[in-house]
């Protein structure tokens, strides 16, 4: 016997059809009940080599002027000026009455003729300057020499050395050391003022290989600057009889002797110092 086949009629078609859909609805609602949700990952961003990519928002401020903090300047109290002849008469006097128009600022000066830094045996300013800064404790020195020093020298040992001798450079320049380590770690500030150029060629340029000696010493101290006076007095390295001041007017700058300086040059150079002096310290006026 044949197997007896299912016949669908038009009605079970649609009842079948019904039970499918029936059944695809209710799978779909099961999944859509237990599916779990898989966070997308955030696309991933590629720099370009070398270029910074902020992971925070940054704030971009437009350009702005750097504001800079105001140097503030501590207010000086006490200067002691010591050196040679050029501290006695001319400039010495000078820069001790135009630093007198400040306010609170005790002016001391000790000067010496004919002395410096090469006859110790005729004066001795390495006790005497430290004498004199051990008395009046000041907190700034303004000191001078040269003058005197183009002259026969006397080693340690007490060998004598002229002036044109090639020993003498050396012997000199230990002079300076000696004296700028004596006294730099007893004060705050010094400073070492160089010789102006002279009438006289020879004697002259003698001033100016001893202001490069002062000048390359001071250089290794942190506390000494040297205040260089040469070319404010000279036009293309050549010595100036007239010079003009900060208001232009011009007259002379030195004396008879050709050295030492006449009020109009003590005038001019007074203020180079006090200009240097300023930019380290306070200082107002009365």
């Amino acid at each position: 016997m044949w197997p007896r086949r299912l016949i669908l009629t038009s009605s079970n078609q649609k009842e079948v059809a019904e039970l499918w859909f029936l059944f695809v609805a209710v799978i779909i609602s099961v999944i859509g009940v237990f599916r779990i949700k898989i966070p997308a990952k955030p696309a991933e961003i590629i720099t370009p080599l070398g270029e910074f990519q902020p992971t925070v928002p940054v704030t971009v401020v437009e350009d702005q002027e750097p504001t800079e903090t105001p140097v503030v300047k501590k207010k000086l109290a006490s200067i002691l000026i010591l050196g040679d002849s050029m501290i006695v008469e001319g400039f010495g006097p000078r820069l001790t009455n135009d630093l007198s128009v400040f306010v609170d600022l005790k002016v001391v000066r000790r000067g010496k003729y004919s002395t410096g830094l090469n006859r110790i045996d005729v004066f001795d300013w390495y006790k005497n300057s430290k004498e004199l800064i051990l008395e009046f404790k000041p907190e700034v020195l303004v000191v001078m020499f040269g003058a005197n020093d183009s002259q026969n020298i006397l080693d340690k040992q007490g060998n004598p050395f002229g002036l044109g001798d090639s020993e003498w450079d050396g012997v000199y320049l230990q002079r300076v050391s000696d004296y700028m380590i004596l006294i730099s770690p007893m004060v705050e500030k010094i400073y070492w003022v160089g010789q102006p150029a002279a009438r006289e060629m020879v004697f002259s340029l003698r001033l100016k290989h001893l202001n490069q000696m002062y000048e390359d010493t001071a250089g290794k101290f942190p506390n000494i600057r040297f205040v260089s006076t040469w070319e404010r007095f000279t036009k293309e390295g050549k010595y100036q009889v007239l010079v003009a001041d900060e208001e232009g007017v011009s007259k002379r700058v030195k004396t008879d002797d050709g050295i030492h300086m006449t009020d109009h040059g003590s005038k001019i150079m007074s203020q180079l110092v006090i200009e240097q002096i300023k930019s380290d310290y306070e200082l107002d006026l009365k």
